[in-house]
């Protein structure tokens, strides 16, 4: 439904318009996104097109983080992207 959007002058008067609301518009990123990923020519693994590299660098990253903060008792920061990325 969501490469319909294309086919429309006015997509958000179409059929498929309800795809452009709000409470559908990040199921519609994550259906571009995975398409997008699953076009890409050096993978390997169809299962892996569902997360971008830089998203499982830092679902690991976080993960890395809790699990060094938890062999450390609770006690450090904990992992703040908006902090680190500004």
């Amino acid at each position: 439904d969501c490469s319909a959007l294309l086919a429309y002058v006015e997509p958000s008067k179409s059929s498929v318009g309800y795809l452009l609301e709000m409470a559908q518009r990040e199921v519609v990123a994550d259906a571009v996104n995975a398409s997008v990923l699953a076009l890409n020519p050096n993978l390997k693994d169809s299962r892996g097109c569902l997360h971008s590299v830089l998203e499982k660098l830092l679902r690991q990253l976080t993960a890395a983080s809790l699990e060094r903060r938890a062999l450390d008792g609770g006690q450090g920061e904990v992992f703040d992207l908006h902090r680190v990325l500004h």
